[in-house]
């Protein structure tokens, strides 16, 4: 008791020593009590009314200051933030900033309409304050805090220092002023720019405190234990995250290139850093790579092997050092207003505690901070909504740099910055683009190529700006007047006529609905636009035409532009299925058109696009058919996205997902779903884990044998159970460098109790290796001398993080001591007095085995059960690679992970689109010296099971024959095209079923088509059909008995989601692609494992047909019905598009949305009840009510979809 007095005395005391302080206590330390309101005495009315005139005094006024004066700039009104700037120096308080141990966001402000200010500036003895009320964190209740000792009657009105620093809390220095193309029209637009960031409570304090001295909690027990846990939720990945970047940093101080001492950029036609080199081969081939006209920055999408410092570049630097810049610098005290220049000339105390934060920096990478400090601080700033701060450090950079590109991107960016707060800005972006191109002014932009190239590419950038935002009808005109003048802008012909496409897109995607609300023909008014453009520059175009006139009923006309199209150059048909050519490929559109009453555009709300724009279809990095990727997309919607975006709403109503940025360093994008812009900034210390495994490329290696990771250690959640626990991960990628290994691949587990734990896998395999290669040679046939040798030179390796060598005889570790030792026997015999001559292993070390380690994760991790499969590669021989199964059902589990060491082919293919939910076990195919290929069972105890060769099956190949692993058993398709089964080497052929096409699962029912056309549901226990109804509307495509017309060669299921029906008794909705028809299912997810005459039966809902092969299914509601995209060109196809489809499920088609890009969708569904505010701010545009559909679009951005609130009822 004694110790919790203390406690709370220490908590008034600093309250009385710093009132700004003031913060809502959350209710961690009392779950049960969520409130708690202290009743005053009745006679205190004169003190309460004395309270009440001093709390008006003392909040952030909403609509006039109390000194009577009117702020310039950041005046607070509903819905807008102030812009703080505390760099100007007046006399006041000398403290303005917290320590580097009180580094928090306790002093970031949310507006809060209709309540008072948290903000205590008013009065020093302001220690009573009114309900509070925390909008934006989890579960926290208004609190009242209550006087402990002081007497309200003798509070003193606010002095006048106190209100000078009220006024200047609210006023700003107009900075922009400073900018050589200053204009007034411009700079007048910025001045509401509001960030919106959380307000901490007391325990976020505690915790962001006590995340770098987590140690210090042993001293401290009266922690409370949920604190406890949040202190380990922010503290999970932070040791991590600091050890890499310093590693990084350390191994950048060494390089010498001079290209490090620029900033990169590209031009808005390249993505890839080392094509900016600008090589002439290059630029022959790409006359704009021209490097001198690009303005825009250099987007990570790269990755890098450490140990290869060739492929590093500024960007990987500046990325690093903003990371740890963003985690040590502290956060200014804006309510602390402008201060008095004492210690430093010039300089301000938050100058001083910057430059004091970041001196132990300086110390130990001067190279570095001295080139790159002043380039990175600008991100910094914008990642914590500082925004006059990056303001005026992108400004000076602007004075500073030489070159006139990168003038332009400093002008670039700050527009950037505004534009990523506040979309009302818009408009000023695109004018301030146009005077960038007032910077190139060096005799060599007057080249009229080059002159032509700018011009085109900030036509361009406007262009692509007003297919950004909401789409309103002023974008929409201006978007297709913009995306028309750039093709007529010269350089035109052949090799510019790529931008039709993105005309095409606007017209046809972002636009199409805006166009039909005003009455307009879109499909007409898109032809009318394209079509002289098919005539004059490229015949691409011509298959898009066939479709807008199939989406007019038009058949001659679809078939003859198809025609056509198809009589040109045999390379345009690259683009399209081959099965596709010979026939219409609309011709299933143009039917479905017909059939429908009313077929609409959908409604695309708003589009967001974080990173730059990047206008090219000549990437390099896109897929071909000899080097396709593993993932058929190249995820660049932020700098950090994953193949699956796994959008969805936190519990705050931001939209997020697998969203993060790296310049500025931010670890989460959270938009507003209502309008797409930034609704909040993350905090600086939370950690997002990314939902699935992520890699990057590396333009050098490739991406098809190894993994390679951000230059950000970035968790990813590679595991979440049914019983809660949740397990991730952060890694190297291919790494090869003796120092950093013990900081390298971690593993983090968190059980359904709350409880946590860690494993460093990297030590963990490299322990393995060590201790087999010690017990190996103890086995070894040889003189104790030599094995004394090899075991000294093994723990020399090990001690010092080198390569531990092979042991075997033929391997140079054996080799090299055998040699050393005959040499020493021969030395021996000649020496005279006949003295024994030992070996030297420190000597044999230094000059053999000094090699770096190597620690590569070969392939994505694969989900099997409860337990998650890695393969390493661990030395050099690509045959020998590690075997790693993490268990994640109990901690003590989890903590001892199964390590085993294979011999395989240099790359084993596994599929994990084989593996099922109730897998025990995961399959490899493998071959040994001159053996055939087999497939190779294993258990999660890492023991093979089952072993088949290859040759009594089908050749397996993606997208067409691959083993299933459901439960214990393993069921392909055999030579003979019957049904196979494997179990712990128990055969079996299921003759009794007819001959198999294609083969895939639904949970744990087998889904086939047979060699006779039928479709086939199979128990994969019993191996006996299940019985299936099909629906009457459904017959066009499936029969009765599941005949299907013809024999598919493209067999998957997708889109599985389970509903409620009105008994709430919970039903599964599935997809079956087959070929271009989607087969909708409805199935009891308990349908399996039961006895024949109890097992419910598999609904046959409904069937369609599509124009192209189905790539992606969400299914909304029972009313709302499902959509589904499609394609009819090669995923290699160079313009590659995709159309989304709307249907009910009658199979009636009520909408699309045409010229999508590449896959996958990560379409999240979500019934929003409508926000009225941002209803009657945007006249209805947005704010709705009804079915919002969040995606990705392809074209490096995310949309909206926005179906409606007529759907909105949930039937059976």
């Amino acid at each position: 008791m004694e110790d919790d007095t203390t406690g709370l005395h220490t908590l008034i005391s600093q309250r009385q020593k710093r009132p700004s302080y003031s913060r809502a206590i959350s209710q961690e330390f009392s779950r049960k009590s969520e409130a708690v309101v202290v009743p005053r005495k009745r006679n205190r009315r004169k003190s309460e009314k004395i309270r009440s005139h001093s709390l008006i005094d003392s909040a952030v006024p909403q609509h006039s200051h109390s000194s009577g004066a009117e702020p310039e700039t950041g005046q607070s009104t509903e819905g807008q933030f102030p812009v703080f700037d505390t760099n100007d120096g007046e006399e006041s308080d000398e403290s303005e900033y917290f320590s580097a141990e009180e580094n928090s966001d306790s002093l970031e402000y949310v507006h809060q309409e209709n309540a008072p200010s948290c903000s205590s500036s008013a009065s020093s003895n302001d220690d009573e304050i009114p309900q509070i009320t925390h909008q934006n964190c989890d579960n926290l209740s208004p609190v009242t805090l209550d006087t402990y000792d002081g007497n309200l009657k003798h509070r003193r009105a606010p002095s006048k220092k106190q209100k000078r620093k009220r006024r200047l809390l609210y006023s700003s220095y107009n900075l922009f002023r400073e900018l050589p193309f200053y204009n007034d029209e411009i700079v007048n637009e910025f001045k509401d720019v509001h960030i919106n960031k959380p307000v901490p409570t007391l325990s976020a304090l505690c915790v962001k405190a006590l995340v770098t001295k987590k140690k210090s909690l042993a001293r401290h027990p009266i922690v409370p234990h949920v604190i406890r846990q949040d202190i380990g939720n922010a503290a999970a990945f932070y040791k991590e995250k600091v050890e890499w970047i310093k590693t990084y940093l350390a191994k950048f101080e060494k390089e010498k290139y001079p290209r490090f001492q620029e900033v990169l950029t590209r031009s808005v036609w390249n993505i890839e850093p080392w094509a900016l080199n600008d090589t002439r081969a290059f630029q022959r081939n790409n006359p704009a790579a021209d490097k001198k006209i690009s303005c825009l920055p250099v987007t990570p999408l790269c990755g890098f092997e450490y140990h290869d410092a060739e492929f590093y570049y500024p960007s990987h630097i500046m990325i690093a050092l903003s990371c740890l810049l963003h985690l040590t610098i502290p956060f200014p005290d804006p309510s602390k207003g402008k201060h008095r220049q004492r210690k430093l000339e010039g300089s301000a105390p938050y100058d001083r505690a910057v430059k004091n934060a970041t001196a132990s920096l300086h110390k130990s990478y001067p190279k570095l901070m001295g080139r790159f400090y002043d380039k990175t601080m600008p991100y910094v700033y914008w990642a914590r909504g500082d925004v006059n701060r990056a303001k005026e450090s992108f400004i000076q950079l602007i004075h500073t740099c030489e070159k006139s590109r990168h003038k332009a991107l400093y002008m670039y960016e700050i527009q950037r910055m505004l534009h990523f707060f506040d979309d009302a800005s818009q408009l000023t972006f695109d004018l301030s683009m146009s005077y960038m191109s007032g910077v190139f002014n060096k005799p060599y932009y007057s080249q009229e190529k080059v002159a032509q190239l700018i011009c085109k590419q900030i036509s361009l950038l406007k262009a692509n700006l007003c297919d950004q935002g909401l789409m309103t009808v002023e974008k929409a005109h201006m978007a297709t007047e913009r995306w028309s003048h750039c093709m007529r802008a010269p350089p035109v012909g052949e090799g510019w006529s790529r931008d039709t496409f993105f005309l095409m897109d606007s017209l046809l995607c972002f636009h199409a609905h805006t166009y039909f609300e005003l009455g307009i023909d879109w499909i007409q008014h898109a032809i009318e636009k394209l079509e002289p453009l098919c005539k004059a520059s490229n015949a691409d175009l011509y298959i898009f035409l066939s479709m807008m006139y199939a989406m007019q009923k038009q058949n001659t006309k679809c078939k003859k532009t198809f025609k056509y199209f198809e009589s040109l150059e045999r390379s345009y048909l690259r683009n399209v299925d081959k099965d596709k050519v010979g026939h219409c490929p609309w011709q299933t559109l143009l039917e479905s058109v017909k059939n429908s009453v009313a077929v609409r555009p959908l409604k695309v709300l708003w589009r967001t696009q974080i990173n730059p724009p990047r206008l090219s279809h000549e990437r390099l990095d896109w897929p071909t058919e000899n080097n396709p990727f593993i993932e058929n997309c190249n995820p660049s919607e932020a700098d950090i996205s994953c193949r699956d975006l796994d959008l969805y709403i936190t519990p705050e109503g931001h939209l997020t997902g697998n969203l993060q940025m790296t310049l500025p360093p931010i670890q989460s994008v959270l938009l507003n779903p209502y309008t797409g812009t930034i609704a909040q900034l993350p905090a600086v210390y939370s950690v997002t884990s990314l939902g699935s495994f992520h890699s990057v490329q590396c333009f050098m290696h490739g991406r098809y044998s190894h993994t390679f990771s951000p230059v950000i250690p970035t968790p990813m959640e590679i595991y979440r159970g049914q019983n809660g626990c949740v397990v991730s991960m952060i890694f190297p990628g291919k790494h090869q460098h003796p120092g950093p290994v013990k900081h390298l691949l971690k593993v983090f587990w968190q059980g359904p109790d709350g409880r946590r734990a860690r494993l460093n896998l990297a030590l963990r395999i490299r322990d393995h290796i060590y201790q087999a290669a010690k017990k190996q040679v103890r086995l070894l046939s040889m003189d104790e001398e030599m094995k004394t040798c090899m075991l000294e030179i093994l723990r020399l390796c090990y001690l010092k993080d080198y390569l531990i060598p092979s042991t075997d005889k033929k391997e140079q570790l054996y080799e090299t001591v055998e040699k050393a030792y005959q040499e020493n026997k021969q030395r021996q015999l000649k020496h005279k007095d006949g003295a024994s001559i030992s070996l030297n292993p420190a000597k044999i070390f230094q000059e053999h085995f000094m090699k770096p380690p190597i620690l590569n994760l070969l392939r994505p991790p694969v989900v099997f059960g409860t337990d998650i499969f890695f393969r390493f590669k661990v030395n050099e021989d690509p045959c020998r690679n590690y075997f790693v199964v993490i268990h994640t059902e109990t901690r003590t589990e989890f903590k001892n992970p199964k390590i085993q060491e294979r011999h395989t082919i240099d790359h084993p293919s596994y599929f994990s689109n084989g593996i099922s939910k109730s897998a025990e076990g995961f399959y490899y195919l493998n071959t040994v010296s001159h053996d055939p290929v087999t497939v190779c069972v294993v258990n999660r105890h890492l023991v093979m099971t089952d072993q088949v060769d290859t040759a009594i099956l089908q050749p397996i190949k993606e997208d067409a024959h691959i083993p299933i692993v459901i439960g214990k058993s393993l069921f392909a398709i055999s030579h003979l095209q019957y049904l196979y089964r494997i179990n712990d080497q128990i055969e079996s052929f299921a003759e009794h079923l007819d001959q198999i096409h294609r083969l895939t699962f639904l949970g744990d029912m087998l889904v086939m088509v047979t060699v006779s056309g039928y479709l086939l549901f199979v128990d994969s226990q019993t191996l006996l059909p299940i019985r299936v109804t099909v629906h009457s509307r459904a017959f066009a495509l499936i029969l009765e008995n599941l005949y299907i017309y013809e024999v598919s060669n493209y067999l998957k299921v997708q889109g599985e989601k389970s509903f409620r029906d009105a008994n709430n008794c919970e039903f599964v909705r599935a997809a079956i692609l087959l070929d271009n028809k989607l087969v909708i299912i409805k199935t009891d997810p308990e349908a399996c494992g039961m006895e024949a005459e109890d097992r419910s039966t598999v609904t046959v809902t409904s069937a369609v047909s599509l124009s192209g092969q189905p790539k992606d299914v969400c299914f909304l509601s029972e009313s709302a019905g499902y959509l589904v995209s499609a394609s009819i060109f090669n995923s290699t196809g160079k313009f590659y598009r995709e159309n989304l489809y709307h249907f009910d499920h009658c199979g009636q088609l009520l909408g699309v949305l045409l010229s999508l890009g590449h896959g996958p969708r990560s379409m999240y569904p979500v019934y929003l009840p409508g926000d009225p505010d941002l209803s009657a701010r945007y006249s209805d545009l947005c704010g709705q009510e009804g079915w919002h559909v969040y995606m990705r679009d392809g074209h490096d951005g995310i949309i909206c979809v926005y179906l409606g609130k007529v759907y909105n009822r949930e039937t059976s």
